[in-house]
């Protein structure tokens, strides 16, 4: 894992980029990535997905704004996350979130060769209403080397779909109404 000193170097020489990069936010072995103030909230409740076939039906909502009991959010991070030549991000859960009794659901693995905006959905369970602001960081990304040369990074992949995102990116769900 990565040191401080490491992911500064690192981003100086190109190998991983933090857009915009605050360096209050750096912390000894990660990096605080703070929620971007356009969130979108899912209109339909009590429904099935599956992976084909309509867009999913959201409202968009500035930050501050209430995350209602049963809401789901889709968000993304403020920030462009990158990693090339050989470095690659493991994303988690800063503490403040962990304690909310949100459930925040993101892919953990931040492959070599990607670069864009990190999406994530984040749901509420509890009977409590959460109002969150602008400029929360839910997450931190920490930064490691592979244990060798990446022979197709994830920007050079066929199947890689979200290079250089640069918004919320869903998979488009075809939805059905439960009938209960």
């Amino acid at each position: 894992m990565l040191s401080d000193g490491k992911v500064l170097e690192a981003m100086r020489t190109g190998k991983i980029k933090i857009k915009p990069f605050e360096r209050k936010h750096l912390g000894p072995n990660s990096y605080d990535l703070a929620i971007h103030d356009i969130v979108k909230h899912h209109k339909i409740a009590n429904s099935q997905f599956s992976l084909a076939g309509q867009a999913r039906e959201y409202y968009t909502w500035a930050l501050p704004n209430s995350l209602r009991p049963g809401q789901t959010w889709t968000c993304a991070t403020s920030e462009v996350v990158g990693c090339k030549e050989n470095t690659l991000g493991i994303l988690s859960l800063r503490s403040n979130a962990s304690r909310t009794g949100l459930i925040f659901q993101f892919s953990h693995l931040l492959d070599t060769g990607f670069e864009g905006v990190l999406s994530f959905s984040v749901h509420n369970p509890t009977p409590e209403t959460f109002i969150i602001p602008k400029g929360w960081r839910p997450l931190q990304i920490m930064f490691m080397h592979t244990c060798g040369k990446v022979s197709v990074p994830y920007d050079k992949r066929t199947t890689s779909k979200n290079t250089k995102q640069k918004s919320i990116n869903e998979v488009n769900y075809k939805h059905e109404r439960n009938n209960e």
